[in-house]
């Protein structure tokens, strides 16, 4: 070693010294002329011996680097592009610029003069002269105008574009019964028509019955009302439907003879249970038996939050709305002074009225809204009663800037996105060129609402959350 170098003396006798570079490139480099320091850089030996050394990007900022920008996406030949995290540039086709900028999102669109278009593989669009459903269903029937006959129905193009075709029921009311499910035939018999489009005839009705009750019994299988099904009663009323009774109904009146508690033959009293059976209290007093009515064990006993007690003579009592008033409201009062300082007296019908010293605009408000003071909440808004006992409450756009855009209407999100809040309260945000929704439909790999993930049926709303049923 001489002056630092590596040093040789060859067999002609002159002295050999490596230079500076080579110095380097043993050295720094073991043995390369490029290599990578302890920062992780890359470093390359110069002519003098010094190392330059510049940091180590990875491949994606690689790509950004040599397409002259700085973060992902970017525009490149009118195309939005992008760089991957392997270094490679993956920019959309002119049929993915079509559809991201002609059609908004979607590869079918409406243009601004109302034709229907849709993007083109080379990125061109073609559209055509917008036809209504309504006339384009016409048209696939082949006819122009509605009413129309298919396969000897009646039938009509609604304004959705969907047909409409009469069953064979609804021709068999238009055709045989002129607009009537009954009707008399030529033969004098009477008449009626199927679900299925055919028609049955028959005898033996009562001619004064209304032909909805007569074909309420030809339904059913019965001659005349009332009939018994399954052990009840029923019968058929003016509208052709059948009605009948529960089998505590059909105890009343059959064993109660329309009464629910009744004596039986023995002189016993007894009742209807809920079941249709009868029940009899054989060695009761009256008492006893009123309050088994009342399904009581003694006196007294509520019934639907009203207090009652059995007489020794079989009655039943029970307190009045006033007397509730007295011992709910008043505490055992029939005047008293309620939480807020009114006083207030219990009504006959068991209402309260109540007053106060001065009772302000303001004050009738806030106790009209269930409130004690400004501001209260009501339905999810806050809202404030004025001096003058007008109730005002904010809109949903100003609850949109007051809770989620803190007193702001545009405001950036817990995402960092771009938000506003719109004049129905909802909230509207974007990321960069896309919106919320355009990305939440990409996650989806869908191009519009509604759209179909993992066999649900799904769709993304303004502000980015995807919801399925």
């Amino acid at each position: 070693m001489q002056n630092g170098l590596s040093c040789e003396c060859l067999d002609n006798g002159t002295k050999k010294c490596e230079t500076e570079y080579e110095k380097c490139v043993r050295i720094s480099g073991k043995g390369s002329p490029t290599f990578i320091n302890q920062k992780g850089e890359n470093c390359s030996c110069l002519q003098n011996g010094q190392t330059q050394c510049t940091a180590n990007k990875s491949p994606k900022d690689k790509c950004l680097s040599d397409a002259g920008v700085k973060t992902n996406p970017f525009m490149q030949n009118g195309l939005s592009c992008e760089c991957l995290d392997n270094g490679t540039k993956k920019c959309e086709t002119e049929y993915e610029k079509c559809v991201r900028t002609s059609g908004k999102g979607s590869p079918t669109f409406t243009n601004n003069i109302g034709e229907n278009c849709y993007c083109l593989q080379n990125g061109q669009t073609q559209c055509t002269a917008n036809k209504s459903s309504k006339d384009k269903c016409l048209s696939d029937a082949g006819v122009k105008t509605n009413p129309f006959t298919q396969n000897g129905l009646s039938c009509e193009c609604l304004d959705d574009g969907t047909k409409r075709c009469e069953t064979g029921y609804e021709k068999c009311i238009r055709v045989s019964g002129r607009g009537s499910k009954t009707f008399t035939n030529s033969e004098g018999q009477f008449c009626f028509c199927l679900h299925s489009g055919e028609t049955e005839c028959r005898f033996n009705y009562d001619k004064n019955s209304p032909p909805s009750v007569i074909s309420c019994l030809v339904e059913n299988g019965e001659n005349s009302l009332p009939f018994t099904r399954d052990g009840v009663l029923c019968d058929c009323n003016d509208y052709g439907i059948k009605s009948c009774m529960t089998p505590y109904e059909t105890c009343v009146r059959v064993k109660g003879e329309n009464n629910p508690r009744f004596k039986n033959d023995k002189g016993v009293d007894c009742r209807c249970l809920q079941s249709g059976e009868v029940e009899c209290f054989d060695s009761l007093s009256p008492k006893e038996v009123c309050l088994k009515y009342a399904g009581a064990k003694s006196n007294p006993f509520e019934i639907k939050g009203v207090k009652c007690e059995c007489l020794d003579t079989g009655l039943q009592k029970c307190e009045t709305l006033y007397d509730i008033c007295i011992r709910v409201d008043g505490q055992g009062l029939a005047r008293f002074t309620n939480s807020r300082g009114k006083i207030c007296d219990c009504l006959q019908n068991g209402q309260l009225n109540c007053i106060s010293q001065v009772i302000t605009s303001k004050d009738k408000c806030l106790s009209e809204s269930g409130a004690n003071a400004n501001p209260f909440e009501q339905n999810g808004l806050r809202c404030e009663c004025q001096n003058n006992g007008i109730k005002k409450c904010e809109t949903e756009y100003e609850k949109c800037v007051r809770v989620d855009g803190k007193g702001n209407y545009k405001f950036k999100n817990t995402g960092n996105s771009n938000c506003e809040c719109l004049k129905s309260g909802e909230i509207k945000c974007t990321l960069g060129e896309k919106t919320i929704l355009a990305y939440c439909l990409e996650d989806a790999m869908a191009t519009s609402n509604p759209f179909i993930f993992n066999g649900l049926k799904c769709t993304c709303s303004i502000s980015g959350n995807k919801s399925c049923v």
